[in-house]
């Protein structure tokens, strides 16, 4: 073989080696950006689904505000109806209380009234008492008159006639009242002996009184006498209506000329009425 073509078969051989080495730096190189393509393939489809989660997070964040927002506008409209309600309640109760007030002034002038009654009363029954004592002084005077001047007989006993007569009628009227008085006496005995004594905390004066108004379904009494006859709260009454036994009421307001009381516990026979009497001695 020649010179030249040893020398090609060199050359060939070494750009074969070259090629070679060539080649499998190619491949190298095409392994790796394959690899980092992957890698950076991955990453991307991380991020891509990592902003998914977030835009889904925001979404859910979005609703829930929305949600919220709603809850508040109606939470909003049930309190407007609510102070509206409140508001309505409040004017309700304003007219009530002038109601009550109206009612109240009426009470004080029927108050007022029956004591100018009562007071009427208790003249009428000093004239009865002084009719009575002048009555038996007459018959006393009509008896002595009748055995010392006989020739006065016919006028003597009809002026006795007319004194028995006054006498009678006075006489029935305290027998009445006695009556009367000892129903009541027994009444409050028989239910002393069921339910024991009735016990006042306080010193009590004895009053009479009557029950002005009263109000049965909120246990509200009002009576006719006041810090001017001597009442203080604490003071005990016995309501009573022809000698029948009505509960035992506590004073709890005092006023000038009335007072308000409340049923003692557990001593009620039957509702009160208008009209009844009421007293600290019995």
């Amino acid at each position: 073989m020649s010179l030249f073509a040893k020398i090609m078969v060199v050359v060939n051989l070494i750009l074969a080696v070259v090629f070679l080495a060539s080649a499998g730096t190619v491949l190298n190189a095409m392994e790796s950006w394959k690899s980092k393509y992957k890698l950076d393939t991955d990453e991307l489809h991380g991020q891509i689904a990592n902003i998914e989660g977030q835009r889904e997070a925001q979404r859910s964040q979005k609703e829930t505000a929305q949600q919220a927002a709603s809850a508040t506008e109606t939470a909003k409209v049930a309190a407007e109806a609510k102070l509206s309600v409140l508001q309505k309640s409040s004017d309700m109760l304003m007219a009530h209380n002038a109601k009550l007030e109206e009612q109240l002034q009426t009470l004080v002038g029927t108050q007022q009234d029956l004591q100018s009654k009562n007071s009427g009363l208790q003249e009428l029954i000093e004239t009865l008492r002084g009719d009575l004592a002048r009555t038996q002084g007459e018959k006393r005077d009509a008896l002595s008159q009748a055995e010392a001047l006989t020739q006065n007989v016919a006028r003597l006993e009809q002026q006795l006639a007319d004194a028995n007569s006054s006498v009678a009628s006075a006489e029935m009227k305290i027998t009445e009242q006695v009556e009367q008085i000892d129903s009541l006496q027994t009444e409050i005995a028989m239910y002393n002996k069921h339910f024991g004594q009735l016990p006042s905390g306080i010193a009590m004066k004895p009053l009479d009184a009557v029950v002005q108004a009263v109000d049965n379904a909120n246990d509200i009494y009002i009576l006719s006498v006041g810090s001017t006859d001597g009442v203080k709260e604490g003071y005990e009454f016995t309501v009573h209506r022809n000698g029948e036994y009505i509960a035992t009421v506590v004073v709890d307001k005092v006023f000038a000329n009335h007072a308000s009381a409340r049923t003692k516990d557990g001593l009620k026979r039957k509702d009160a009425e208008a009209g009844d009497g009421a007293s600290t001695s019995l």
